[in-house]
């Protein structure tokens, strides 16, 4: 539980569904999770495999967006599980791989 869950939950300072069209609202930005799927381009990447307990990074960008080499914060840039409905409270969560690290101490 953090700030962003508070702000989600409370709608202060601006509430999530103002942005969008949704009736419930995944709170959690970042977390501690295990990888039970990857996608082929993870897989062939060979950095995260299935079983690893990872970390995930609560920003999300898109990283084919032209901006993302000159901001990425430009590049669609959003909070997990605040700005997205797609947060780490969740018992599954996806995402992409540029995010997550499955370095864990």
């Amino acid at each position: 539980m953090n700030f962003n869950d508070i702000w989600a939950i409370t709608g202060i300072p601006v509430s999530p569904f103002d942005a969008r069209d949704a009736d419930v609202q995944v709170t959690g930005s970042g977390g501690v999770a295990m990888i039970v799927r990857l996608g082929s381009e993870l897989i062939a990447e060979g950095r995260l495999s299935v079983g690893d307990v990872c970390t995930v990074y609560s920003g999300q960008s898109e990283l084919l967006s032209p901006d993302q080499g000159l901001d990425p914060m430009a590049a669609d840039f959003r909070i997990q599980g605040y700005e997205r409905n797609d947060g780490t409270h969740a018992q599954f969560s996806g995402g992409s791989g540029t995010p997550v690290t499955s370095e864990v101490t």
